[in-house]
């Protein structure tokens, strides 16, 4: 855990840095799509119910991947705890990884990609990152292409979930209003938390 301490506003930023980005994925567009599916609900919350939840503790939350990580953000009001935070890890212990889900965010993927290629900045990009990295896993966009996107299947989701997604490829940056009590109460937590049976060495670095 990375620590930096800001006390100009009333807010506290956590994010997940996790090794998830191209060269951890076996099919172009897993980790984006595992990481969607993470950052859509769980198998207790909707996306709507989700998101509303957040809302309610004065927080909210961003899950993102680019060509060398994954990144989840949780940002909240100091005065929330930690609250947001648990609710959020906790969550990335129930994915929902069910047909309905996956369809989904399949199709909303695919909708993403579609929008992208009309501007013809990101498709001559796209073209010149795939001859640059032919035959290699920076061949393709983070997303892919609407042909890789239909080779992903749930199982390959899964599996990228549980071979990624663990404690022990994470990096935890927590910065803002932090206070000895929050400190003490999201490190007791991550000490605490367990993913696959794995639970974190966690180290404070200020």
């Amino acid at each position: 855990i990375l620590v930096l301490e800001n006390h100009l506003n009333p807010i506290i930023t956590v994010q997940v840095f996790i090794k998830g980005g191209l060269l951890t994925q076996d099919k172009p567009g897993a980790a984006n799509f595992a990481l969607s599916i993470l950052g859509s609900g769980t198998k207790n919350y909707s996306e709507n119910e989700y998101y509303k939840k957040l809302d309610t503790m004065g927080a909210q939350a961003s899950f993102s991947t680019n060509p060398d990580f994954s990144l989840i953000t949780v940002k909240a009001l100091s005065s929330s705890g930690a609250a947001p935070v648990e609710f959020v890890f906790n969550g990335l212990t129930n994915p929902d990884f069910t047909k309905a889900k996956f369809r989904q965010i399949k199709a909303r993927i695919r909708k993403s990609i579609m929008r992208r290629a009309d501007y013809p900045f990101n498709r001559a990009a796209d073209k010149l990152w795939g001859a640059l990295f032919k035959g290699e896993k920076y061949e393709y966009p983070v997303a892919g292409t609407v042909k890789t996107l239909n080779n992903v299947r749930i199982s390959d989701l899964k599996e990228y979930y549980h071979k990624i997604f663990s404690p022990e490829n994470w990096v935890v940056v927590i910065s803002g209003d932090i206070t000895p009590a929050f400190l003490g109460e999201i490190t007791a937590y991550l000490s605490a938390y367990s993913l696959f049976n794995k639970a974190p060495q966690v180290k404070i670095e200020y």
